[in-house]
């Protein structure tokens, strides 16, 4: 019986590396009847949580709403806490309901020039929204804590500074909030008395203001965000034509972009091609002049063409791939081509792997020659771009040496 188990798992394992690599290139499984199976029969936790993982990422691709991914998810972390990709998903998800979380604390219009009943009133209800915000607050600051601290965990280190620049936010929100409070019991009892000032009222309005700036800028986060995706959804072609200057460049990349289109339809039709589309490309230009935005606009283009199957681009440059011993070179080229299958390796100062003069200590030619390989190998040829750029005269120096 444990023979017959332990054969279960170590199918599992292996299908569940093909179902991650379809998922990150396609963004969904095509077999999820497979998949399905395969959770039913898997009884190892940390194989199971992934199994789930991916089950519930490709029903999201399909469906954002879908609640059973959520569930999913959830169970997926409770038997393997560590797991990274349920992880950032949950937290992603979180991150985006937190943003209407000021909304209580919305405060009616007060003015010195209202009668004494009037003011009071409305410092009463100034009270209450912020008793009530207080009193709410420390459960939101205990969980955005926690998740700040889930957000360590992972590898991307952007969403910990997410979480933490919230955090911060909100911490100042309650301090501010208690402050508020305060002013605004003292200027109650000041209605109330015989005389009041408005050195009471100033004070209140001086922290109602600070607490709007931390308002605005908790909002301004999602705005960001929100400004970000909107622009991703505009068409990669759209965005260069958009930007100011590099007419040249321009019309090269609509030339290239009606070519690849029309080689792909050709391809569709069942038409052959002599040769096959060569995505690869330099970019040669002085520093400033937007090497780095194009290459990120041609991934989107191949993407949004189908002839690459994602738009992430991997970016990296001579310190990530020349190693300092025999053999290290060969793997860390190996390493990034395989984080970039789907989509595009950008490889900056790409004349720095080789350079006139470099003794032959220097494995910067090794780097070469394992890239080459693997671009034009049977096992990883055609299934990812590289984009080099550089200066113009280096490049060329660079090009004329690896002829």
């Amino acid at each position: 019986m444990r023979q017959i188990v332990n054969q279960h798992t170590n199918n599992n394992e292996e299908k569940l590396k093909q179902w991650e690599l379809e998922l990150k290139q396609n963004g969904s499984i095509s077999n999820e009847s497979a998949l399905i199976s395969a959770l039913t029969d898997e009884s190892n936790p940390v194989t199971l949580s992934k199994l789930l993982t991916v089950a519930a990422l490709s029903r999201i691709e399909r469906n954002k709403q879908d609640k059973m991914a959520a569930i999913w998810l959830e169970r997926a972390l409770s038997l393997f806490p560590n797991n990274q990709a349920a992880k950032e998903y949950m937290l992603q998800t979180d991150w985006k309901k937190l943003e209407g979380i000021f909304l209580p604390l919305t405060f009616p219009a007060m003015r010195e020039t209202d009668n004494r009943t009037a003011k009071k009133k409305t410092a009463e209800q100034y009270i209450e929204v912020c008793q009530n915000f207080l009193s709410k607050a420390d459960e939101i600051q205990t969980d955005l804590a926690a998740k700040r601290e889930l957000s360590t965990t992972l590898s991307k280190k952007d969403m910990y500074q997410q979480y933490n620049h919230l955090f911060e936010l909100f911490t100042s929100a309650i301090d501010e909030t208690g402050r508020l409070l305060k002013a605004v019991e003292e200027y109650d009892q000041s209605i109330t008395g015989v005389f009041h000032t408005s050195t009471y009222y100033d004070d209140l309005k001086l922290h109602l203001s600070n607490l709007e700036d931390i308002k605005n800028a908790w909002q301004k986060q999602f705005y960001e965000e929100e400004v970000q995706s909107a622009t991703d959804r505009i068409n990669a072609l759209d965005q260069l034509n958009e930007m100011i200057g590099m007419e040249f460049v321009k019309n090269r990349v609509n030339d290239f972009y009606r070519f690849l289109k029309y080689q792909k339809q050709r391809k569709d039709l069942g038409f052959q091609i002599q040769d096959d589309l060569s995505l690869n490309m330099i970019l040669t230009g002085n520093p400033g002049t937007g090497k780095t935005t194009l290459a990120r606009l041609l991934a989107k283009i191949y993407h949004e063409l189908g002839v690459l199957p994602r738009e992430e681009v991997i970016e990296t440059d001579r310190s990530q791939l020349v190693g300092s011993f025999v053999g290290q070179t060969e793997e860390n080229v190996r390493t990034v081509v395989e984080r970039s299958i789907g989509g595009v390796l950008f490889i900056d100062e790409a004349y720095s792997l080789k350079r006139e003069g470099q003794t032959g200590n220097d494995y910067g030619q090794a780097a070469i020659d394992t890239l080459v390989s693997l671009m034009t190998g049977s096992e990883y040829g055609g299934r990812f771009a590289v984009i080099m750029a550089g200066y113009p005269e280096e490049m060329r120096t660079f090009l004329d040496a690896n002829q």
